[in-house]
């Protein structure tokens, strides 16, 4: 159900882009890529709920990454909008988030298996 919230906020908006005259697979690509990066954030959640030092690890990212941003050394917004940009300009790089969505399932996968009992 989680992932499904997604598709509430993200088809309307495709919708309206489409509408504007933006170009049809950029904006399917672009679709796409915005629901591996949910998948990835989702498999990367079970990890952490599974593993503390994983959370531990996301925790550190995360709190550098807002210090960093905070204190003005570095601009994480700045960082990662042209990111987000290109996911739209650049229908090609949808196949990053989709690798990272396959990768992030991998890994919870072999961490489950490895903690199954047969």
């Amino acid at each position: 159900i989680y992932n499904l919230l997604t598709l509430f906020f993200i088809v309307p908006f495709a919708v309206v882009l489409l509408f504007n005259g933006y170009p049809a697979l950029n904006v399917l690509l672009w679709v796409v890529a915005i629901i591996a990066i949910v998948l990835s954030i989702n498999y990367v959640n079970l990890l952490v709920n599974k593993n503390d030092k994983v959370l531990i690890g996301i925790v550190s990212i995360l709190v550098l990454g807002y210090g960093l941003d905070y204190f003005g050394v570095f601009s994480v917004k700045a960082f990662f909008a042209p990111v987000f940009h290109a996911l739209y300009a650049y229908p090609i790089t949808v196949l990053i988030p989709i690798a990272l969505a396959v990768a992030m399932y991998y890994v919870n996968y072999k961490y489950l298996k490895d903690k199954i009992y047969l």
